[in-house]
């Protein structure tokens, strides 16, 4: 079974509200939340303010491909992006998540890719999360 992936670019801190980031980027956002929220499905409170983009799961080889996605989205807007983590002491992360059960990824980030998260002055988060197929449970 093919890997499943998905990629989130999110904007963090709390010197300012998500909606004044959306304002401000003109790009709609997937998801935000603010300081003193409840993390669902635990007891935890958001310690951030955050904005975030993102790319939904797909059953692909290639980690490559949401991020590229995401980075033509973000690429037009990244003096602004820069700007306001400047201004407002905030936080970018590109953050990829792998769910692997047969067949691994590809994850090969050619200079230019590279080149792009640095423009954005971000980091790069990767977490690959092993899963078992039914067989592989069963002990087959």
């Amino acid at each position: 079974m093919l890997p499943k992936i998905r990629a989130d670019f999110c904007i963090t801190g709390i010197e300012i509200p998500p909606d004044k980031i959306t304002s401000l980027l003109g790009i709609s956002p997937t998801k935000t939340w603010q300081v003193g929220e409840s993390i669902q499905g635990t007891a935890l409170k958001r310690k951030f303010n955050g904005w975030c983009i993102s790319k939904e799961y797909e059953r692909d080889l290639n980690l490559v491909k949401p991020v590229k996605s995401l980075l033509e989205i973000l690429l037009p807007k990244s003096k602004v992006i820069n700007h306001i983590c400047n201004e407002y002491k905030l936080e970018c992360e590109m953050s990829c998540v792998i769910y692997v059960t047969d067949e691994t990824p590809i994850i090969d980030f050619e200079q230019d890719v590279i080149s792009k998260l640095a423009e954005l002055k971000t980091t790069l988060d990767i977490d690959i999360i092993l899963t078992r197929t039914s067989q592989n449970q069963k002990g087959v």
